[in-house]
């Protein structure tokens, strides 16, 4: 294993990209042996690393306590910007990830949909809540981001909704309403009925 993370390492660096080298389920590996794959992707070019709790099972105090535990023995590799990334499976990921953070983290991986990190509109919520408290900043506009992650699913095609619109609530009254609840496929229809046609 050590020699085939060398070696992929090697030839992505020869291609002179910037190369990340991202530990999968590092929080249940031997300490020993993670500390061994890290050093061989850091030997073979790697210079940006991820350490993530892919099982989602440990609290924010043991995923700080695990962080705090591999940069202090790995010196050599703490250098280097060390991201994160927490899945959600006991409903902890945001917790963990703002803990990481506080911590020895340089970074958190998000996603948009599903919980195998902690969800961007999460962690940007608590960020704008309690950043200030916590010393945390960020240039992101919350409201923005919450609204885009709102339609992803319809975008992806997971959640299509087909409740009635206000077009055809209000067709009788030639009165149309918008409001920001409404769903893309909502603002679609209306869109449609004012005779539009999107691409």
């Amino acid at each position: 294993v050590l020699q085939m993370i060398a070696s992929q390492i090697a030839y992505c660096a020869s291609l002179g990209a910037d190369v990340e080298f991202v530990a999968l389920d590092a929080t249940r590996s031997e300490s020993a042996f993670l500390a061994s794959a890290m050093t061989a992707a850091k030997n073979a070019g790697a210079t940006y690393f991820s350490l993530c709790d892919s099982e989602g099972v440990m609290t924010p105090v043991e995923f700080t306590a695990f962080l705090e535990e591999f940069t202090c023995n790995n010196p050599e590799i703490a250098v280097y910007p060390i991201d994160v990334a927490t899945s959600d499976e006991l409903s902890m990921a945001c917790a963990n990830s703002i803990a990481a953070l506080c911590g020895k983290a340089g970074g958190v991986k998000t996603t948009l949909l599903g919980n195998y990190a902690v969800r961007l509109d999460a962690l940007v919520r608590t960020v704008a809540l309690r950043g200030n408290d916590l010393s945390l900043s960020m240039t992101v506009d919350s409201t923005g981001v919450r609204r885009a992650v709102s339609s992803m699913p319809w975008l992806n095609g997971s959640k299509r909704e087909s409740a009635a619109t206000a077009v055809e609530a209000k067709q009788e009254d030639n009165e149309i309403l918008l409001s920001r609840g409404m769903s893309i496929s909502q603002i679609s229809e209306v869109i449609s009925h004012l005779g539009y046609v999107l691409t």
